[in-house]
């Protein structure tokens, strides 16, 4: 009831999130992960100790999860909402990440 609440599907709002589409998102979160680790770890074997891929690939569960949002919290929306709310997301964080390893070096 508390992710129902959270979402307010408890007053008539939100998306309707079935069991299939939870199972969607998790497979293109884990999928997307595995494949973004995979990336992460050739970059790293190419590049060495950069401490720029070092931290973005610390970082690279966010975008399969927020684009794992599309199953879930923003089913139902317009494709393009869908697109600017995953890529200014996705943008935020590697910008965060990239500073963060600025800072670091």
């Amino acid at each position: 009831m508390v992710p129902r609440m959270l979402q307010l599907e408890c007053a008539g709002h939100g998306p309707n999130v079935t069991r299939a589409d939870s199972f969607k998102a998790a497979a293109v979160t884990l999928g997307g992960t595995l494949a973004l680790v995979l990336v992460w770890m050739w970059a790293t074997a190419q590049y060495g100790g950069n401490p720029y891929i070092e931290t973005i690939g610390l970082f690279s569960w966010i975008p399969p999860m927020l684009f794992g949002l599309r199953y879930t919290s923003l089913k139902g929306r317009p494709g393009r909402v869908q697109a600017v709310f995953i890529a200014a997301n996705t943008a935020i964080v590697i910008a965060i990440a990239l500073g963060a390893a600025w800072l670091n070096s």
